[in-house]
């Protein structure tokens, strides 16, 4: 019975991982993240964790003021995020990640990530927002953003409560 029952899982598993979300921008699934950057609750940064691999801003987005921040970081349980001041309409996927060799030896949790398949996605054109990130099990996410066809990305470290 306990066979049977792994097999199922199992299949379960490989069936849901083969949906694919047509919203979601190609080629950026399961993502392996190489650093962060730590920020306060203000949004102030504090240093960089392992290699900063984000891009947070596009010199195409400059007279926009759009750049994409992310507090507190690590966060426990809601991260805020701000894009400038644009009002222009964006896309936003956070999907989890797996964090790189070097990555694992600045961080102490352990990490598990199913597919790398969105777990939040959203349209607006509100330029700053927050995500309740309590419900998930994961510890690292990337945060995509695609505003007027440029793509945007950040990481997020989630601490464990």
């Amino acid at each position: 019975m306990k066979r049977v029952t792994i097999l199922f899982l199992f299949l379960l598993l490989a069936i849901s991982c083969d949906k694919q979300d047509t919203e979601f921008p190609s080629g950026f699934y399961a993502p392996t993240i190489h650093g962060y950057i730590v920020t306060d609750e203000s949004g102030n940064e504090i240093k960089v964790v392992g290699v900063d691999d984000t891009k947070v801003s596009d010199q195409e987005l400059n007279d926009f003021h759009v750049h994409l921040l992310l507090y507190p970081n690590p966060c426990s349980e809601f991260i805020y995020m701000e894009m400038g001041t644009s009002g222009l309409m964006k896309k936003i996927w956070i999907v989890p990640a797996e964090p790189s060799n070097n990555l694992r030896s600045f961080m102490t949790a352990n990490f598990f990530a199913v597919c790398g398949y969105p777990v939040i996605t959203m349209e607006t054109n509100a330029d700053n927002v927050w995500f309740d990130l309590s419900k998930f099990d994961f510890n690292l996410f990337r945060v995509y953003v695609s505003i007027n066809g440029i793509l945007l990305w950040n990481n997020i470290v989630k601490q464990s409560n």
